[in-house]
């Protein structure tokens, strides 16, 4: 397995900056973040807000081809295009992120679902169906992969909801990121089932850690009450995973997600880096089984 970081957690540099500190820190590669890049350097940063760590919408073609010289030069890959789409997003953006995925040399762009709507599940369960017959199209024609992140708040929260959704589809071109950190938060299935059942589908694999506040359920729903972790100190058993990704064959990529607010900088990079890597089958780390 090899191990990249995605941008959404590095928001204190830009990418041209950031690229030289993931290789110095020992990652193989980058997750790079496709959104509309929003930055001032005279405001904190931001994982989700004010973060320069991303390609934008209106130059991210021009600005892949002079990155994907960069990774090269740095001996990085891109494994996953981390596109803010959904997959009821139009047709334009979609080829848009495929072709930028494209010049990176990922082979993957994330998409999500779309969130539910009362009254309007059904309805959405049909039109997202029916995207996925046209992103499978897409995804031949640009010979990239579409997965689609397990996400809480999402139509695909589980894994048995990620079935259902691709039923019948090549898991070649349309596969799943697995998410177990979200998995906590809601769809959350046991781990070894969820992989077992996913099997081939799982093209990446997104590691954070996060806290159970309450086992009360959040919105009196569905929803544990849940905050991010470090990476170790959270509820779920990361080793423990991995050997069930491992005895399953998977050999892709993990993409470190850490999205506490500490510490900042190349530093924890590199500490999470030798945390995960600690975790792989292999490295004399007791693992239990993942739940």
């Amino acid at each position: 397995m090899r191990l990249s970081i995605f941008t959404a957690c590095t928001p204190w540099l830009p990418l041209e900056r950031l690229v030289p500190e993931v290789a110095a820190a020992g990652y193989d590669g980058i997750e790079i973040g496709l959104r509309e890049r929003q930055w001032d350097p005279a405001k904190p940063p931001q994982f989700w807000g004010n973060n320069p760590a991303h390609l934008d919408w209106k130059t991210c073609e021009t600005e892949a081809v002079a990155l994907r010289r960069q990774l090269d030069g740095a001996g990085l890959r891109c494994p996953c295009v981390g596109a803010y789409l959904d997959t009821a997003a139009p047709a334009d953006p979609l080829r848009v992120a495929a072709a930028v995925a494209g010049t990176l040399g990922a082979g993957l762009v994330r998409l999500r679902t779309p969130s539910p709507v009362a009254g309007r599940v059904a309805e959405q369960w049909r039109d997202a169906r029916a995207r996925v017959r046209e992103l499978e199209r897409i995804a031949t024609a640009a010979g990239i992969a579409w997965a689609i992140e397990m996400h809480d708040r999402s139509l695909t929260a589980s894994a048995n909801a990620c079935l259902r959704l691709l039923e019948d589809r090549d898991p070649r071109r349309v596969g799943v990121i697995l998410e177990p950190g979200n998995m906590v938060t809601e769809g959350n299935e046991a781990l070894p089932m969820a992989i077992e059942l996913l099997a081939e589908r799982i093209l990446h694999v997104h590691v954070k850690d996060v806290r159970v506040e309450t086992r009360a359920q959040a919105d009196r729903l569905s929803r544990a009450a849940t905050s991010f972790a470090p990476l170790g100190e959270g509820v779920l058993d990361w080793p423990g995973i991995l050997a069930h990704l491992a005895r399953r064959g998977y050999d892709g990529w993990l993409s470190v997600e850490n999205f506490t607010g500490s510490a900042l900088g190349p530093a924890r990079m590199a500490g999470d880096l030798a945390t995960v890597r600690g975790w792989l089958p292999g490295q004399g780390v007791a693992t239990q089984a993942a739940s």
